[in-house]
This record gives structure tokens, sequence and C-alpha cells, in this order.
């Protein structure tokens, strides 16, 4: 089996220039290719809960624990893999964690209660989970001087897989049932071994990282690591909002089933509609991230982001609220997208920016804008669902509003001069 070359091999080596231009964009293919992958396996159990409450017996706070458990389980390791990673120079758990996710799914069929559906979801997204910081940092690297590009069109891949893991899933259940996601094994396996071909042999760290950061000042370390802790905190508020929203739209699916057909309780073919119901509306949700993201990260220069940050919430707040307004699906359709758009834009300009301040640290810093943030988003399905119970699907909506508002405004405290200072660094 040929190995690719180093993507970090110095333009006189043997391997030759041209050799390099050829291969880094096949490395960054691997990469792309392997986050829709994964992004597409971890939308296999949302749109399906209406199918699994069913399964497993039982009810909508039930479901909510199961997009709880997979947000802190992915959310908990990504920073344990990223340290991991950084530590040893390796990016081995990027395939690791593939493989092991489709393994998990492979398993969905056999479950019969809500402890063993928790625990297997809870294996999936650990698996996704160590795969995000060692491919965010590997974008970075291969995108040079490009990194917000590199990292949008990343951002982008992981959405367009899970725009088609959001429709796939219900298809799938309806052809095959559960015990059809067996066969999710044979492309996980096939893409981790594609991926561990494309940057199994990329140093992780940077050559000029250390270097950099060693020549930092002890000030200019502690302004740093305040920006990280702004943009942190931001992405805890935004992930929260994204993962309330998957929960809200669901229970906003199964209420417009319920009303369609008169009913009060949805059984059989009705769950089977509301899931399909549920893909479709998160469709817009997910195009409106994939819109969000490769439209920061490719026409925004670096050092800019801070006010495209703040302006794409303000677009975002207002959207949230009207999803609670409007009966129409095409009205709710174009709210998801502007919804999706409004906190979804900053998470390629989050995870770049992250990756400057900290050139040393770049999968920390990987870690801590996504699976770090993601762990405390855990919280979103179970908030959504509390409100829903206790007054009702409108409110729901507005407190998702209320806490990407507060996610914007904390953005004005992001130093301006250092994130226009990092514009020129790798």
């Amino acid at each position: 089996m040929t190995e690719l070359p180093d993507a970090n091999l110095p333009p006189t080596s043997t391997t030759g220039i041209a050799t390099r231009l050829t291969m880094v964009p096949a490395r960054m293919g691997s990469v792309l290719l392997s986050h829709g992958t994964t992004d597409f396996f971890s939308m296999m159990i949302i749109p399906i809960l209406p199918v699994l409450k069913m399964q497993v017996g039982t009810n909508d706070a039930g479901g909510a624990k199961v997009i709880m458990v997979g947000s802190i389980a992915s959310g908990l390791v990504q920073p344990i893999a990223a340290w991991i990673t950084d530590r040893l120079d390796t990016r081995a758990l990027g395939p690791l964690g593939l493989v092991l996710a489709a393994a998990a799914l492979a398993f969905l069929g056999r479950v019969d209660s809500l402890f063993e559906l928790m625990l297997l979801w809870g294996v999936a997204t650990i698996g996704i989970g160590m795969f995000h910081p060692v491919v965010a940092a590997a974008i970075g690297q291969l995108s040079g001087g490009n990194r917000s590009r590199g990292v949008a069109f990343f951002f982008v891949a992981g959405m367009v897989g899970h725009a088609l893991g959001a429709n796939v899933s219900p298809w799938w259940e309806i052809q095959f049932s559960t015990s059809g996601y067996v066969y999710m094994l044979i492309p996980g396996a096939v893409v981790a071994l594609i991926l561990y071909l494309g940057i199994g042999r990329i140093p992780h760290r940077h050559e000029q990282a250390r270097s950099r950061a060693q020549a930092m000042s002890v000030s200019d370390h502690r302004v740093r690591w305040a920006a990280i802790a702004v943009l942190y905190v931001g992405n805890i508020l935004r992930f929260t909002v994204n993962m309330a929203l998957l929960t809200l739209l669901w229970l906003w699916a199964e209420e417009t089933t319920r009303q369609a057909h008169g009913v009060e309780e949805l059984t059989g073919a009705l769950n089977q509609q509301a899931s399909l119901l549920t893909g479709r509306i998160e469709t817009g949700l997910i195009l409106g991230m994939a819109l969000g993201g490769i439209g920061a990260g490719a026409l925004i220069k670096p050092g800019r982001e801070k006010w495209l940050i703040i302006s794409t919430g303000c677009v975002g707040v207002p959207a949230i609220v009207m999803m609670a307004i409007v009966s129409q699906f095409w009205l709710a359709f174009l709210f998801a997208i502007i919804s999706g758009i409004g906190f979804a834009a900053a998470t390629p300009l989050s995870l770049a920016l992250g990756q400057r301040l900290l050139p040393h640290r770049t999968g920390l810093a990987s870690g801590l804008m996504l699976g770090g943030a993601w762990m405390f988003a855990a919280m979103g399905p179970f908030m959504a669902e509390r409100v829903v119970r206790a007054w009702d699907i409108a409110t729901g909506f507005g407190v998702a509003a209320g806490l990407l508002l507060l996610a914007t405004i904390l953005t004005f405290a992001l130093p301006g001069a250092l994130v226009r200072g990092t514009a020129v660094e790798r």
C-alpha cells in the first residue's frame, strides 16, 4: 500500500513541490469526507426518536435524556482526546473514533430499554467526540494561511453529513427497521481507512507553533486565554441553542402530526410520519448552519470575525422567535434556515480564531471550541423538554432565542485588536 507523502516536507524534499500540491488536496478531501460521514452517523438517532421511544418503551423525557447523554459523552471526551493528541503528537484517535461510532450504531436494532439506548448512544458519541478535535486541527494545518476558509469547508462537510443523516435515517428505518443499521459498519470502516491514509503520518503540531508560543509574553498569554474563554462560553450558549432547537423541532413535528390527524397520541405509522417531518424541518436548520458556516468562513477575512459573529447572532434571534409563531411548514422551514445561520456562523470562525490564538495547542483549542462546549450544551434538550412541558413550545423557542442573544452580547468582550493581530498567524 502506497503511503502519502508528508504534508510538512520542505520544498527541497525529493517528494517535490508538484507532489505536495497534489497530495494536500487529497489529504483535505479525506478529512472532509470523514467529517461528513461522522456527522452523518451523529444524526442517526434524533430523527427516529418517535420510533425508538416506542421500541424501548419511553416518553418525551426519555428521548430528551438520550440526546443529553450524547452531548455529554461527546463533549466530555473531546478535550481529553485533544490533550492526548497534542501530548503524543498523533492523529490516530480520528479514524479510531469513526470506527467506534459506526460499531455502536450497528447494535441499534438490539436495544430494548431506555438504559441500553442511552448506553449505545453514549458509546457512539464518544467515538464522534474522539474524532472531531483531531480532524479539526488537521484541516487547520492543511489550510495554511487560509485557515478560516479551510475550517469553513470542514464545517460545511459536517452539515452535509447532518442533512443526509436527518433524511436517510428515517427512510432507512422504514425500509430495514433499526436492525438494518448494522450495515453502517461498512462505510464507517472504509472511510476510517481513507482518513488514516490521508492524515495518519502528518505531524500534529505545526512546525513553527512552539517557537511562536515561547516568544509570547506572559501578558500576551493571558489576553489570549481570556479571548479563548469568551469564545468558549459563547459556543456553550450557541451549542445549547442548537441542541434545544433540535429537541424543539422534534416536539414541533410530533405536535404538528397529532394536530393534522386529530389524535392525542402517536402510534405506528404516525410515529414514522413524525420522524419524516422531523427530518425535513431539521434539514432546514442544518441547511442554515451550512450556509452560515461556508459564508462566514469563505467570505470573511481573518481578523474580522468579531463583528460577523455579532451580526449573524442579531439575525438569528428574531428568526427563532418567529418559529414559535408561524403555522405553515414553508415559513417554519425558512425561519429554521435563518436560525441555523444565526447561531452556526460563529462555529468555524471561533474554531479558526481559537487555533490562531493557541498555535501550539491547536488540538486543545479545537476540543474546547467544539466538544468542550458541546458537553455543557447537553442541558439544551433537557431544558427544552422541561420548558415545553411546564409552559408551551412557544416559550421553548423564546428561551432558545434569549440564549442566542446572550451569546451575541458576550461577543462584544472579544479584544478586537488581538483578533486583528492574529490574522497573519498560521
